[in-house]
Parts: structure tokens; C-alpha cells; sequence
């Protein structure tokens, strides 16, 4: 997963004696190491990525890796939160406050979609390496609720939209949200990542049901 779908992955920088600034330097070095890292785990797995692997990939030196991180495991939680943070941006970025909730639903899922098929192999590290991985668990918890939270939101919204729905408990979201995980896992583990956007629809629809549904009389 780059800095957006349609970015391209970083250059290492130019050989020899330089005038960049060493706060872009740093930067462009720490972009590197992560993206490999994720392009490694999409294709080892963690048990077998090495630090070798990742700045072979990153091509940047073993002392350049350990300045930023003390281990694989450092490296691999950091990247986490650097996806978790990037896909936020983009789910912002597809935020239309005008528009009816439905419709904001329906362009959250997308782009969602959209990001993860730029990238499939950041997408199947993300989704289905971590989910097994207990030194990344927390990390990858991190990535559910950030999404949970967002619907929650939307849930919030679609309800000061529409004041006949009904508040949801909090487990029927997380089930919501749970399914689509397991949804893009499935899609994924067959390697199968640049069909994802074609899961659009029948996940919209499922989330307007569902958040349309009969909650609670709390409000």
C-alpha cells in the first residue's frame, strides 16, 4: 500500500555525495523499509521474513534499517499503523459531508476497495498475514477499530439523517465490520485482490441493511 492507489512505489535515493535535506532523506529511507516489509511478508509470511529480506528489498543498508527499527517485528507493527493511517486519508479523502449517508457509505467502501486492489500483495500482508500473526494481533486491532470507528459514524450520521432508525448495539457493528474483514480475506487468500472493487455493491447493500435494521429504542 503506497501513499495512494495511484502512486508509484519510492526511488532509492541518488548514489554518492548529495545536498537532499536529511529530514527527507530519513523519510524516503523509512518509506522504503516499510513498503519492502510489506511486500516481504505478502511473500514469505513473518516466520520466514528476515531483516536481510526487507533492506535487500528496500535497498537501503543494515545500519539504515536499525536506526529506524530494533527488529522485523518493530518494523512490521509500525507498518500497521503507517496503513492504518494512509487508508484513513483516502476514506477522508472520498468524504462528501453533503451527501446522503447511504451515499457516503457506498464511496467509503469503494475507495476502500479501490486502495487495497492498487496493491494487492500490501493487501493480502495486511489482511491475511497479520490476522494469523501474534506478534502483529494488537497492531492489527488497531486497523479493525480504526474501520469500526468509522462506522460507527456513519452509523451516527445515517441516524441524525433519518431520526426513525433506531440506535444498533455496538456487537452488531463489529459483526458488520467482521464479516466484510472475513469477506476480503476469503477474496484474498485465492490471491484474488484486483477483483475486490466488484465486492462494492453487495457490501453496501448489506451495510444499508444492516444499519436500516431494527436496533434499540436508546437513543
Amino acid at each position: 500500500m503506497r501513499e495512494s492507489a495511484g502512486s508509484t512505489a519510492i526511488e532509492p535515493l541518488p548514489a554518492g555525495r548529495h545536498r537532499l535535506d536529511p529530514t527527507a532523506v530519513a523519510a524516503s529511507q523509512r518509506y522504503r523499509i516499510d513498503f519492502a516489509a510489506l511486500d516481504v511478508l505478502a511473500e514469505k509470511g513473518y516466520a520466514a521474513a528476515t531483516v536481510a529480506d526487507i533492506i535487500t528489498s528496500a535497498r537501503v543498508s543494515r545500519r539504515t534499517f536499525y536506526e529506524f527499527y530494533a527488529n522485523k517485528g518493530e518494523c512490521f507493527v509500525a507498518v500497521c499503523a503507517l496503513a492504518t493511517r494512509i487508508m484513513a486519508e483516502e476514506l477522508d479523502a472520498a468524504t462528501d459531508t453533503s451527501l446522503p449517508w447511504e451515499l457516503q457509505l457506498r464511496a467509503h467502501i469503494q475507495r476502500y476497495l479501490d486502495v487495497l486492489a492498487a496493491q494487492p500483495g500490501a493487501a493480502y500482508a495486511l489482511t491475511v498475514q497479520t490476522f494469523a500473526i501474534p506478534e502483529l494481533r494488537q497492531a492489527r486491532e488497531a486497523m479493525f477499530d480504526s474501520l469500526l470507528d468509522r462506522m460507527r459514524g456513519l452509523h451516527q450520521l445515517a441516524r441524525q439523517q433519518d431520526r426513525t432508525l433506531l440506535h444498533l448495539p455496538d456487537d452488531l457493528l463489529r459483526l458488520l465490520v467482521g464479516g466484510f474483514d472475513e469477506l476480503l480475506r476469503t477474496n484474498l487468500r485465492a490471491r484474488d485482490g484486483h477483483s475486490l472493487p466488484s465486492l462494492a455493491p453487495m457490501m453496501t447493500r448489506a451495510a444499508i441493511a444492516i444499519l436500516q435494521s431494527s436496533g434499540t429504542a436508546e437513543r
